[in-house]
């Protein structure tokens, strides 16, 4: 079973509050590749602007939210 990290445990929670079921759920609705949401929260690959800002605006959420939530480890 993969290790869930913290910015994964922040970034699901977000998705579980916009009624997400799962980070595939908010690939799917942000067009964002689930394999580069993946890269992200494991902290493998920076986040782009225009990855944030289609994952926030897929979340209901100001892009400084998805961002403060992949910062310092996923602390909101």
């Amino acid at each position: 079973m993969a290790c869930m990290t913290s910015r994964h445990r922040a970034l699901l929670a977000l998705a579980v509050a916009a009624d997400f079921p799962s980070l595939r759920a908010l690939a799917l609705a942000s067009g964002v590749d689930r394999h580069t949401i993946s890269l992200v929260v494991r902290g493998l690959r920076p986040a782009r602007a225009d990855t944030i800002t289609r994952l926030a605006a897929a979340l209901g959420v100001e892009p400084a939210i998805v961002q403060r939530a992949l910062d310092a480890g996923g602390a909101l």
